[in-house]
């Protein structure tokens, strides 16, 4: 961060590409907030980690999600159980007979499912859960990280037992939400988070020292 970069003539060349290239592209990083550009004075490296926007994080998402760094990674699974445990207790306010059909559904269908299809159940719950919430910025939050929670989910639930180990927690944070209990549905959301939070982090704390 603050590093300056070369002129976009000498870029351009050591890329083998127009200079007009290098311009978008420029553009396109400052957009994301990596780059800042300062008139007459050139493109500097953002410090994007205490200036980022959500537009940032998005693409550090998008772009390799397997290979988060430690720290952000753990940042990520904070958040996700804020939002989370946040967006079930409101959806108990809301959830319609309609609803209990779906959850109970959802129950069934992640303790028959495996491989990607399980994964793919296990994010289509929890976006469920954070649409019931009758906040849309949780929900829109939620999916804008689908590609990364869909690779900590492969992650987590690849691993033998662990689904054997979390299906009981699905069930108490389902019976939780057809009874309408608020906090019960927080306490089940957050067991059934930080459960996934620790074995990920270990897995990635094993990852950093092999």
């Amino acid at each position: 961060p603050g590093d300056r970069l070369p002129p976009e003539r000498e870029l351009a060349s050591t890329a083998g590409i127009s200079r007009s290239s290098v311009n978008l592209g420029i553009l396109e990083l400052e957009s994301k907030g990596f780059l800042r550009v300062e008139p007459r004075q050139g493109a500097f490296v953002a410090e994007y980690r205490r200036h980022g926007t959500p537009q940032t994080l998005s693409v550090i998402m998008s772009y390799d999600s397997a290979r988060l760094d430690y720290s952000l990674l753990g940042d990520l699974l904070d958040f996700r159980i804020l939002i989370e445990c946040e967006a079930a207790k409101c959806a108990c306010k809301y959830i319609k007979r309609g609803d209990v059909a779906t959850l109970d559904n959802f129950l069934s269908l992640i303790s028959l499912s495996s491989g990607k299809a399980l994964v793919n159940t296990l994010y289509d719950f929890h976006a469920y859960v954070t649409q019931l919430s009758g906040n849309d910025v949780y929900s829109m939050i939620f999916q804008s990280f689908k590609g990364p929670l869909l690779s900590l989910t492969e992650a987590h639930f690849n691993a033998p037992g662990e689904l054997e180990s979390s299906l009981p927690l699905y069930e108490e944070l389902v019976e939780a939400l057809k009874a309408h209990d608020g906090g019960r549905a927080e306490r089940a959301m957050r067991s059934v988070l930080e459960t996934a939070s620790a074995f990920l982090k270990q897995l990635s704390l094993s990852s950093v020292k092999q």
